[in-house]
């Protein structure tokens, strides 16, 4: 209690019942029941309890108040901003329709103007979005596929099964993009664009793995691989230049990179040659 100290507590409500006995005694008797002198602190137990009944009386009456008073704020702020956005378009129509008589725009004393409908609630996943990762999902598992294939299944066909089925692949693949692009599918297309010049790079793996038309008698393996790379990088870079899309230039460019190594590779040429290369 803020001003007071323990004996105005004391002074203010001397009655009290006894701590021992229940007896309600005072300050200035000793307990009529068992005798006890006179306890100060049990006075000023029941003084503060009286106290802080008070005190959460008016502290619920002061919450209600603010409650109260937040609300009428909160609503008053509704309102001001329905005005506000009735003030916002009424200027953006005068600024757009310069030549058009301004009309004010009005609303009752006792009705603001209405809310805006909320717009609707975005779907969690568009459609296109579904269609562009089932397309890259698919392009993936096909790489995969590619890949098992000429590892695994290599040897079960002859070679010109091999490279008939593997080009086919191929050109499958490289024919998707600029169908999908079309859609709006461009994930899709850049997918499938990468994939193909994946397998292309397959393929050239794949002619000197079963030494197609002799390639390991008359090429260097080096100069080979060099030519397999520098194949790939101009058709990635065709590839992107035709139909508009940005991952084969990058492609292109990765496999441009060890072309100059591979070609110099079994060349007997200086260091300072090999730094410019």
């Amino acid at each position: 209690m803020r001003g007071y100290g323990m004996l105005s507590l004391m002074n203010e409500e001397s009655a009290y019942p006894c701590p021992v006995c229940h007896t309600l005694t005072t300050l200035e008797h000793a307990c009529p029941g068992c005798g006890r002198a006179p306890d100060p602190n049990a006075a000023a137990v029941i003084t503060l309890d009286h106290r802080i009944l008070d005190l959460r009386q008016r502290v619920d009456q002061a919450k209600l108040a603010y409650e109260g008073l937040a609300a009428e704020l909160s609503e008053v702020r509704r309102q001001r901003e329905l005005y506000a956005t009735a003030v916002r378009t009424a200027v953006a129509m005068e600024r757009s329709s310069p030549s058009l008589p301004t009309v004010p725009m009005s609303y009752p004393a006792s009705a603001p103007p209405a809310a805006a409908t909320p717009a609707p609630t975005r779907a969690e996943a568009a459609p296109r979005t579904v269609q562009n990762l089932l397309f890259i999902l698919g392009g993936l598992l096909l790489g995969t596929a590619a890949l098992v294939f000429t590892a695994v299944a290599w040897a079960t066909y002859g070679v010109t099964g091999r490279a008939a089925i593997l080009s086919a692949v191929t050109l499958a693949t490289l024919a998707v993009p600029p169908l999908v692009r079309k859609r709006g599918l461009n994930a899709t297309a850049e997918t499938f664009a990468a994939l193909g010049l994946f397998l292309l790079l397959l393929d050239g793996y794949a002619a000197w793995f079963v030494n197609l038309g002799g390639i390991k008698d008359n090429w260097d393996g080096s100069f080979y691989a060099g030519t397999v790379f520098a194949i790939t990088a101009a058709a990635g870079f065709g590839y992107a230049q035709l139909f508009k899309l940005t991952g084969p230039r990058f492609i292109a460019l990765a496999a441009a990179q060890p072309v100059l190594p591979l070609y110099f590779a079994e060349s007997s040429a200086k260091v300072d040659i090999w730094a410019l290369v």
